[in-house]
């Protein structure tokens, strides 16, 4: 016998489900949301879980709705993941959401944050359209194989990404599967690089660069472009740098690098030139900013730590100057490319680099686009 209740809609909790007798569309969703919103406050979540509730009745054989950030809405696709030791049915919006709360409090560069959040984020949007013959890629292993050896396909066949970038993408899924999910990393075979040293100014370049600082009037903009010159330091190093982390004396000079690639620590000796540019803006740091609590070295007009962006266009600003086009970084591989074919150890270059392995650093005695050029060109015979 039906109950007055149960001809409202009114719904019956038994474990896990609410059963529904004789209800409409609006009062299963109306009497959802109110049991959720219960449930939400009775149960300790992570603010980042979602709560899902399976909803069965004589109309609809199971409507799942989420519960996720103090919204409640239906659940077309789930996924099955891994969360605290067990398995949790949730949408991919919902993964993704969860996976950026997570990645922020793991120990991991800014940079590299930002790029597995990017290419986990384009992972996910490309499982909306994948065809699920195989299985779940987020919960099957042969399914999962398939998804990521199909979306490297992907990468290279549709948005032409480069080899490194292909590798990077595979690295920051190898992440979210083994870190996040706890699945076991993708089975899928990395892009070969190709054997040539990375982008560095040749020998004409570097001098028109080197002219194009001297003639700038930022004594700010002189000394960042001259210590990433010399010193080899990467963009976020830079921009993370304070005073004490610079020690300069009229013989000699160090950079303190405290929180590198890795979290690795380094020191980084400073040639006569740096710390001539150094100490002069130095100085003018003290003038302009006498009572600043800025630990910074390097300062915007509002006496704020320069961000990398604002560095990177310091540096492209000087390069038009010069009639060239490079970023921040180019100037690191140039610093480290003079070392190499000067002739210096290759475990010194390293160590200055802040290289964690030596192949990194022995990429830079290969010969270069520009190197290939010029043998190419030296076969001429005149006839």
């Amino acid at each position: 016998m039906v109950t007055p209740a149960e001809k409202r809609g009114e719904a019956k909790a038994s474990g896990d489900n609410l059963s529904f007798v004789h209800e409409s569309p609006v009062a299963i969703w109306g009497m959802a949301i109110s049991v959720m919103n219960e449930w939400s406050q009775r149960v300790e979540t992570s603010h980042s879980l979602p709560i899902i509730l399976f909803i069965r009745s004589q109309r609809f054989d199971i409507l799942p709705i989420i519960r996720l950030n103090s919204e409640v809405k239906p659940v077309n696709r789930l996924r099955i993941i891994r969360v605290g030791g067990r398995d949790a049915m949730v949408p991919n919006d919902s993964i993704l959401e969860s996976y950026h709360s997570w990645l922020d409090r793991q120990p991991l560069s800014q940079n590299t944050r930002i790029a597995y959040r990017r290419w986990v984020q384009q992972f996910l949007l490309y499982l909306n359209t994948y065809p699920h013959g195989y299985g779940d890629p987020l919960s099957e292993s042969s399914a999962r194989d398939y998804a990521v050896r199909d979306f490297k396909s992907h990468l290279k066949t549709i948005q032409h990404a480069q080899p490194t970038s292909v590798n990077l993408a595979l690295a920051a899924l190898d992440h979210f599967y083994t870190q996040y999910l706890h699945r076991g990393a993708p089975h899928v075979v990395r892009e070969e690089l190709p054997h040539q040293a990375p982008r560095a100014l040749s020998p004409d370049e570097q001098k028109r660069f080197l002219r194009a600082v001297q003639r700038q009037a930022n004594r700010r903009d002189q000394g960042i472009a001259t210590l990433l010159f010399y010193t080899a330091l990467r963009l976020s190093e830079c921009v993370q740098l304070n005073v004490d982390d610079v020690r300069i004396s009229e013989r000699k000079g160090l950079v303190t690098v405290r929180m590198g690639k890795g979290n690795r620590y380094r020191t980084v000796p400073l040639n006569a030139g740096v710390r001539v540019v150094l100490q002069a803006w130095l100085d003018e740091r003290r003038t302009r900013f006498p009572d600043t609590p800025e630990l910074a070295l390097f300062l915007t007009r509002r006496g704020t730590r320069c961000s990398m962006r604002s560095v990177d266009l310091v540096i492209r600003k000087i390069a038009h100057a010069a009639e060239l086009t490079l970023s921040a970084h180019t100037l690191r591989h140039t610093c480290l490319t003079n070392l190499v074919r000067q002739g210096h150890d290759l475990v010194m270059v390293a160590e200055l680099a802040g290289h964690k392995r030596l192949d990194t650093t022995r990429r830079y005695s290969l010969p270069s686009d520009e190197d290939r050029a010029t043998a190419m060109e030296n076969l001429t015979r005149e006839v």
